[in-house]
């Protein structure tokens, strides 16, 4: 177990008296198999020492000293002098309060300054700090470091182009990896490597030792290592090796890559050894998932000689031996990536996407083994227990408030009333759109939806919905092409958010056609996932250092997380995501530290469609995240305490939702 903790040395237990509500505390481990001693975390030594007082169970404690937040803010190495008067309060406090601890959870709103946090945070270490974070944010974290810090930066696109970028300060020179352990993965990963940079010119060789003894004096010694990875030359006089880290100037510091490469990245990652790992949007690795059971197998050779795979059963009950195998989901790679890491820092706006399970996974990266397995954390916070169709439905959520009460020991939160008070207004508005002022849809779009009717219908309710949504979204595009054209008429910034790549274009190419009537030098971008992490990059500056009118059309999921666009005075969402988090991600663009402008949010829903249910799939949501944060995106209680009180059908919601909204119930 990492960090701080408790080792409760347990006396004689008395009779008729079991330690069942001990051991259901998640993070509670035994510290011997006879049960005599149990380590603690720190965040749950309070919860234990009044469990054992209420059970009447005597004990030792081996008392742990909590991290002190410091007192002022130091120097910290590698920072610019200018930083210090830009940082708000809340970023000293999170920064001083972090400093003494291995793991930190940044949970604050869109737009507080998350990322200049973590900057300061990782700069006072001085090894090297890897950033994972959205394709769409890996120039905004280049921008960061090159604007705060005196450090370099490194961007990972691609496994093996990111080797070769490495050795670029260095040609000629060979590269020495040594593998520790059983490593052939990681061998064979550094041949294959070195075949490419040999033909790009880059170093001259790569050699691979698989102990620190075999490497005898030679005609190398280091001349930059890094972890187990080290550049070679040939030196003068005593050709020893010399073991430890010896980091020339042109070495970056920060290692940025995506969660989406994360998985491929990082095998040679960990042979890096980074001192600090930074998450941003670390709810990217909610997924508990992170091992798979598959039967246990020998290879035997019968009398034939034929070699047969037999599985591995139990002598005992003649069932199936299983293993666990590490799966190669994103999660997991995040796990493999904090084992290496000293210091783990996480940075969210909304750690809880859907339910309250997804917290676990993110609480497990930065503080290990303190939240217990996921199975302990579901049943205890999350409602756990076993249905017909599922051995652990974790849907719900409980216990909330002692949840709540050991977080407050590891995660440092920021409700947005501070961080934005600071801020100028912003403005929610909801425009409902009548059935009979539906774009009519053309031929083409009508066969194209039947198709992907018939194609979702299979793969369930989920699917069909998606492709109801964005029938809606086709049947508004005319009213939000307007609400645009009249934004941009009275010279204002303008961001759409939609779901679909197909909108998006759609969007941009009426606003084009219209171009001789919008005021002069009206400019439209459009983007969407299919253009690179630095196409999208270069249109969000071109956005940012418009005076306007503009507009920028884009899909949620290309846009909505990481990129700042506080240059805005009409945010329009189109298609309403079906989590709240989504939404304070979207709003979060446009309303976050930075922003000169007063926001207008306008969401755009279509009358009798999938929209309205969407809408009401929210207000099912939002109390999961209420019950540990204490803000949340859209202000719905008035609503949901009418709808409750009526105790209708979702489907019999529907008109009900729609007149509460627009009676501005829903609205700030």
């Amino acid at each position: 177990m990492s960090g701080p903790r408790y080792i409760f040395h347990l006396g004689d237990v008395p009779e008729g008296v079991t330690l069942e509500s001990v051991y259901g505390v998640p993070g509670v481990w035994p510290l011997h198999r006879d049960n005599s001693s149990i380590i603690v975390p720190l965040n749950a030594g309070w919860l234990i020492e009044g469990e054992l007082r209420r059970l009447g169970v005597p004990y030792r404690l081996d008392a742990a000293s909590a991290p002190n937040p410091l007192p002022t803010l130091p120097r910290l190495p590698g920072i610019r002098d200018s930083v210090y008067a830009l940082l708000a309060n809340h970023q000293r406090d999170a920064i001083c309060w972090s400093i003494p601890r291995d793991g930190a959870l940044f949970w604050h709103p869109c737009g507080s300054g998350k990322s200049l946090t973590c900057l300061c945070r990782a700069a006072a270490h001085h090894g090297m700090a890897v950033v994972v974070t959205r394709a769409v944010g890996r120039g905004h974290w280049a921008e960061e470091i090159a604007r705060y810090t005196t450090e370099k930066s490194l961007i990972v696109t691609h496994p093996l182009e990111a080797r070769a970028d490495l050795t670029a300060p260095f040609p000629g020179r060979t590269l020495l990896y040594v593998a520790l352990g059983d490593d052939r993965a990681g061998i064979a990963c550094w041949r294959t490597a070195a075949a490419v940079w040999r033909d790009a010119g880059g170093v001259a060789d790569v050699r691979i030792l698989d102990s620190v003894r075999k490497f005898k004096r030679g005609i190398w010694r280091v001349r930059w290592q890094v972890g187990r990875m080290a550049y070679l030359g040939r030196g003068k006089g005593g050709y020893t090796f010399t073991p430890a880290t010896i980091v020339e100037e042109d070495a970056p510091k920060y290692i940025i890559l995506t969660w989406e490469t994360l998985a491929a990245n990082v095998s040679w990652l960990k042979g890096l050894a980074p001192e600090t790992v930074v998450y941003d949007e670390c709810h990217r690795a909610k997924q508990h998932k992170r091992y798979v059971s598959v039967p246990r197998t020998v290879k035997t050779v019968d009398a034939d000689g034929v070699e047969r795979v037999e599985p591995v059963l139990d002598e005992t009950t003649g069932d199936l031996k299983m293993d666990f195998v590490e799966r190669t989901n994103t999660s997991m790679a995040a796990k493999n990536l904090s084992k290496v890491c000293k210091v783990r820092i996480g940075a969210t706006a909304t750690p809880i996407r859907d339910r309250m399970r997804d917290f676990w996974a993110q609480l497990d990266l930065l503080f290990p083994f303190q939240y217990g397995s996921f199975k302990s954390f579901a049943i205890r916070h999350c409602n756990g227990h076993s249905t017909t169709y599922a051995k652990l439905d974790s849907s719900g959520s409980s216990n909330t408030e002692e949840l709540r009460a050991r977080l407050s020991f590891d995660v440092h939160y920021v409700p947005k009333s501070v961080s934005h008070a600071n801020l100028p207004p912003k403005r929610r508005e909801f425009t409902f759109v009548d059935p009979e002022d539906f774009r009519e849809l053309g031929t083409a779009e009508r066969a194209e939806l039947t198709a992907e009717y018939k194609a979702a219908g299979p793969r369930g309710p989920g699917a069909l919905a998606e492709v109801c949504l964005a029938e809606a979204a086709a049947q508004k595009r005319d009213v939000v092409i307007d609400m645009v054209a009249d934004a941009l008429d009275s010279g204002q910034k303008v961001l759409v958010f939609t779901s679909r790549r197909r909108e998006v274009a759609a969007i941009a190419g009426a606003l084009r056609k219209r171009a001789k009537k919008l005021p002069r030098g009206t400019e439209i971008w459009a983007t969407h996932g299919a253009d690179s992490g630095e196409e999208r990059e270069a249109i969000r500056k071109e956005y940012m250092a418009h005076p306007g009118p503009c507009a920028l059309i884009a899909t949620g999921d290309s846009c909505g997380e990481v990129a700042n666009l506080q240059s805005t005075d009409l945010h329009l969402i189109v298609q309403l995501p079906w989590n709240s988090s989504q939404i304070e991600q979207w709003e979060g663009r446009s309303w976050r530290l930075g922003s000169d402008r007063s926001v207008i949010y306008r969401y755009v829903i279509a009358k009798d469609t999938q929209d309205v249910k969407v809408a009401a799939v929210l207000l099912d949501k939002i109390p999961h995240v209420e019950s540990i944060g204490k803000e949340h995106a859209v202000d719905v209680s008035t609503l949901r305490e009418s709808l409750e009180r009526e105790g209708k059908s979702l489907d019999e919601l529907n008109a009900t939702l729609v007149s509460k909204i627009t009676e501005g119930v829903v609205c700030d």
